[in-house]
């Protein structure tokens, strides 16, 4: 009873269908027909089932042909040309192919995908384009456990091998399930991107549109679902919403060791990603795991020093929120808001049984990479305001310092298991490779004075021109204390000479860790869909052809440093051989090496664009160096 003795409305509870005009409004439907809002507002009330949650029968091809071609179904060259612009490539790609945005609208999108095309039309021989989909929670999880999770381990450890029970969906088919919870549709999202393995055809433009753009749709609906729950029903009025209790629905948790409220956390996290890998767009990834931070931080997650029941799950999902956090500026060379990050966390290093320090190993490789990123962009906005250049120079011998002594420590380590393991942790592996990416970060500016490399801004390499050739180097010096170009114009006489090391030794640093960088490549792990022990690749299935790709792709940024590196010694020593016309053994040993190098930067580019496809950029851009 309230106050005045009046019993308050019961709340109600949302109906399984919606009309049509109260899902595009988002206002609350109450199921009749018509229901009270149209009525109320006079609006045509008309109903379609629902697509999300639980087996649906399969529509029949339709007989009548109608409009041939969907708004989404355009060519793949409009969003992949051989040269993109310098400002396309700094925001919000930098440096990603970015793609397009269309309908918004997760129904909108839907329909625009399964209307007719032209593979229905009679007469017309044209293999039907399928996307990747699964037909439980269940399937959808043992999948995460294996793509996902050994690269952004965010959910409990598994319980046993997982294998990948995908199930292929054709243009014009209905999935027999969709996911009805936020983090399932986020990880189905980023599954959805992995060609099919019975699909000959996954590279033609309409195989790659219909992956693209369900993807969106999933990860739209995520986003809606996540939304969703905040709605408030329509017969509270506004003037006494404050004061109305608010009844928590029970809805069906997707992980039984995850608890619900952080499962929104977990499928924003996973969506950021997704705008940085496939959609290219830095702006919506920094918005995402800005998201999630603030979710994580409202529920005290980097504050959990008890021990309870669901301690290490509360521990993972609030690191790995960092990451994407730290991930997100790094990537746009910003740094975080002294408001954003906390300065203190007290929360515990999640655990891994097969090496207790991997996550805390891997989690200071990425503090490590932030400060040196922001260190980067301290020390060309100091020289390009003519500001004393002393206590920045101290800083990077003192920072130096310290990364030397921890790559040493790091160069001891011993990898577990193999690459094609069956889930095996994979955490150290990602953490040397990003400790070898922060003292390229720290030094590159030092031995190449930021000569440009690529068409386009990767991370914080500055680009050339379209126009440009590549860079010749045949004037350069090893130990030549000014630099020839880049970072020489904006510093001011004499800075160059007060950089703590020479060219020569800079090199030489920069150098060690890329070829670090690319034996690590080479020994990251593959996701392993059948379960069993293989020679690396591991392929989609014992008869495909096609290598599982590495989702969420932390490493990408790290490749192009990588690849900087490797392309201007390489390009240095070419410079002297061809000046000294002798090759010595040394040296020729030297540029075999820097080959492998690329190549391993190549392949593991080539692997993640497989699935991702703002990736393919920097994999173009990589292949045009060779």
């Amino acid at each position: 009873m309230s106050d005045n003795g009046s019993e308050r409305p019961p709340v109600a509870r949302p109906v399984p269908v919606a009309c049509l005009s109260c899902r595009s409004l988002k206002t609350r439907c109450d199921g009749g027909r018509p229901c009270s809002s149209c009525q109320i507002r006079e609006r045509e009330c008309s109903y379609r089932p629902s697509r999300r949650g639980g087996a649906r029968i399969r529509r029949t091809r339709r007989d009548s042909i109608q409009p041939l071609f969907s708004p989404f179904e355009v060519s793949v060259e409009e969003v992949h040309p051989q040269q993109l612009a310098i400002e396309n490539f700094i925001e919000p790609g930098a440096g990603l192919l970015h793609l397009p945005e269309f309908l918004q609208d997760s129904d909108h999108i839907f329909d625009s995908l399964f209307l007719p095309s032209v593979a229905n039309v009679p007469g017309i021989t044209v293999s039907t384009p399928m996307v990747r989909t699964y037909g439980s929670d269940y399937a959808i999880l043992e999948a995460y456990y294996v793509y996902i999770h050994p690269f952004f381990p965010i959910l409990p450890p598994p319980i046993h091998t997982p294998l990948d029970l995908p199930a292929n969906l054709r243009k014009d088919d209905i999935a027999e399930y969709e996911p009805s919870s936020p983090l399932g549709l986020a990880i189905a999202a980023v599954l959805t991107l992995i060609p099919c393995a019975d699909d000959s055809n996954y590279q033609t433009q309409e195989s790659l549109l219909f992956r693209r753009n369900y993807a969106q749709y999933l990860a739209q609906s995520a986003l809606e679902s996540i939304e969703g729950e905040k709605d408030m029903p329509d017969f509270i009025s506004p003037s006494t919403a404050l004061a109305e209790p608010r009844d928590e629905l029970e809805t069906h948790r997707f992980h039984q060791e995850v608890p619900q409220e952080l499962e929104d956390i977990v499928a924003l996290d996973i969506l950021s990603f997704y705008e940085y890998a496939q959609r290219g767009n830095l702006k919506k990834m920094q918005s995402r795991a800005g998201q999630a931070l603030v979710l994580a931080m409202a529920l005290s997650l980097h504050e959990c020093s008890e021990e309870d029941l669901y301690s290490e799950v509360k521990a993972r999902v609030w690191w790995m929120t960092y990451i994407s956090m730290t991930q997100a500026n790094i990537v746009s060379n910003s740094a975080p808001t002294s408001s954003a990050l906390p300065q203190r966390s007290v929360t515990k290093y999640p655990f891994v049984q097969a090496d207790s320090e991997a996550f805390e190993l891997f989690i200071k490789a990425q503090q490590i990479l932030l400060t040196c990123t922001q260190f980067a962009a301290e020390l060309v906005k100091t020289a390009k305001a003519n500001d004393d250049m002393f206590n920045v120079c101290e800083r990077m011998k003192a920072l130096e310092q310290y990364v030397e002594g921890v790559n040493r420590e790091a160069d001891t380590w011993i990898l577990q298991g193999s690459p094609t393991s069956p889930l095996e942790s994979s955490e150290e592996v990602v953490s040397r490779a990003l400790r070898c990416m922060a003292r390229i970060k720290l030094n590159r500016f030092c031995a190449f004075y930021d000569n440009p490399v690529f068409v386009g801004k990767y991370c914080d390499l500055d680009s050339k021109p379209p126009t440009s050739s590549s860079p010749s180097l045949s004037a350069y010096e090893f130990d030549s204390p000014s630099p020839p170009t880049g970072l020489s114009s904006v510093l001011v006489p004499g800075a160059a000479g007060l950089l703590p090391f020479t060219r020569h030794q800079s090199t030489k640093i920069c150098l060690k860790a890329a070829l670090n960088i690319a034996q690590t490549f080479n020994d990251l792990p593959f996701p392993n869909p059948t379960g069993e022990l293989c020679m690396p690749p591991c392929y989609l299935t014992s008869v495909s052809t096609l290598a599982a790709p590495r989702l969420m792709p932390s490493l990408a940024c790290c490749a192009m440093q990588c690849t900087y590196t490797l392309f201007m010694v390489h390009s240095r020593m070419d410079s002297i051989l061809l000046e000294t016309r002798a090759a010595s053994p040394m040296a020729e040993n030297l540029l075999i090496r820097l080959r492998m190098g690329l190549t391993s930067v190549s392949t593991i580019l080539e692997n993640y664009a497989t699935a991702f496809e703002a990736l393919s950029g920097l994999r173009d851009q990589v292949r045009g160096i060779f």
